[in-house]
This record gives structure tokens, C-alpha cells and sequence, in this order.
């Protein structure tokens, strides 16, 4: 199945671990290899939510981990276990 989504849209979805069913947070922005195109990592926004002023924080997940894209969220595949692997905070310039 081929899905067509705009940027825009793509920047509200949800982003799950397949490994545990977890919400990680919300899809916030990529990098792009401006050379290639293509995808870098995606820059997930967690501690989205009504209490969880300042507990904010970006993560980046590699391309590499991301297993498919829907209309609905993105499925990421991180480490099996039971805690989400230390993920290095994207710099945003």
C-alpha cells in the first residue's frame, strides 16, 4: 500500500515502540541528507501532555528504526526490553 501524507501532517503523528506498544511522543521534525534526499532521523517530541510541563525534551531515532509510517502514527522498532534505550537529544540550531 502506498500512502501520500504531507509534512504537516506527518509532524503531529504519534510515534510507538513496537517492542513494548509504548507512546514515545509526538513526530516533530526530520533530517534530511540534503545530498540524497533522504531521511536521516526523525526528532520526536516527548513529554507532550497536559502535566508534563517541564518534563519536554526532543530525541532523535535513527532511519534505521523506523518500520512503517501510517496514517495514524509511526511504528519505530527500538531495543527489546523493558526501558526505551538512551536516545542522544537532537541539537536544534
Amino acid at each position: 500500500m502506498h500512502l501520500n501524507i504531507r509534512v504537516a501532517t506527518l509532524r503531529r503523528l504519534e510515534v510507538l515502540n513496537i517492542q513494548n506498544g509504548r507512546r514515545l511522543g509526538i513526530l516533530h521534525a526530520c533530517e534530511i541528507d540534503t545530498e540524497s534526499g533522504c531521511i536521516l532521523n526523525l526528532t520526536v517530541r516527548t513529554g507532550e501532555g497536559l502535566f508534563s510541563a517541564g518534563t519536554r525534551r526532543d530525541c532523535c531515532i535513527p532511519w534505521s528504526q523506523v518500520v512503517r509510517i501510517g496514517q495514524d502514527a509511526v511504528l519505530v522498532d527500538c531495543e527489546a526490553g523493558g526501558e526505551e534505550p538512551e536516545r542522544e537529544p537532537c541539537i536544534r540550531l
